[in-house]
């Protein structure tokens, strides 16, 4: 079997959900599970960069991943071939293919929003995807009461200077600590 999300395979009535424990000890000293692990037993996923070719043929069937592209590779390649533009033309080329990539996953049959953090990585996703959009693009901030570790201040300055139709998010200690039993938070 194979599928997008893990629920996808826990409702095969064949799946075993046994926890894999070398993994959930991975998991508790790292706070992730490192692809290809999941924290089932018997069940991989894919490594970044690979996808699943599933072969029939005379002796059966055959399947694993297969690298589309490789960090190694582009940047072997980059040494070998630098990139000759000028700070203008780069800059150009940049949002070209910022706006273009954004463009192409904002095609959805379903209304789509974004994380805002308030950094820089977040801010330029959702201002291409504002840039593209016919209407305000819905943004999503996770806010903290521990004033040194909110930043939803500064997503809130990026969604109003770019006029989008934001909602924030705030967790408090006690949510955190009661995740277990499905905290509810409040949304401002």
């Amino acid at each position: 079997m194979f599928g997008s999300e893990l629920k996808c395979l826990r409702a095969h009535p064949a799946f075993r959900s046994d926890v894999d424990r070398d993994v959930l000890a991975l998991y508790l000293s790292t706070s992730y599970i490192p692809a290809p692990h999941t924290i089932y037993e018997g069940v991989s996923k894919l490594p970044p960069g690979t996808f699943l070719s599933v072969g029939l043929g005379g002796s059966g069937a055959s399947w694993g991943p297969v690298a589309y592209w490789s960090a190694r590779q582009a940047a072997e390649e980059g040494v070998a071939e630098p990139l000759r533009l000028s700070e203008p033309e780069a800059i150009e080329a940049f949002d070209r293919l910022l706006r273009d990539a954004v463009r192409i996953r904002m095609r959805a049959d379903v209304p789509l929003g974004a994380f805002l953090s308030g950094g820089i990585d977040s801010s330029t996703v959702v201002a291409a995807m504002q840039a593209e959009a016919h209407q305000p693009v819905r943004t999503f901030t996770i806010g903290f009461t521990q004033a040194d570790m909110n930043e939803a201040e500064y997503a809130k300055a990026v969604a109003v200077h770019l006029g989008t139709e934001h909602t924030e998010l705030y967790v408090t200690d006690a949510d955190a600590l009661s995740v277990d039993s499905e905290a509810t938070v409040g949304i401002r």
